[in-house]
């Protein structure tokens, strides 16, 4: 089953990103600000700006990763082995 995959490359993925992160603030990732990172604005001018942010890491973090690598291992199983 390609699930089983794809759960273990979204965490690594997720695990690495943690740790890009963590070094590029130079704090701990439990002392990454993740309140601001993942709420919406609230002294945004508009709906649109208050959710920029969180809408773009929701599509980066669901769709572009799990999706995307929970199709490619669905493709690459039914594929023959070819040396």
């Amino acid at each position: 089953d390609a699930l089983p995959l794809a759960a273990m490359q979204c965490v690594l993925v997720g695990a690495a990103t943690l740790g890009i992160a963590s070094a590029t603030a130079g704090a701990a990732p439990w002392d990454l600000p993740f309140g601001k990172l993942l709420l919406p604005k609230a002294d945004a001018s508009s709906f649109f700006e208050a959710w920029a942010v969180p809408a773009t890491v929701a599509y980066t973090g669901i769709w572009g990763t799990a999706a995307t690598i929970w199709i490619e291992a669905t493709v690459l199983k039914r594929l023959p082995i070819v040396d």
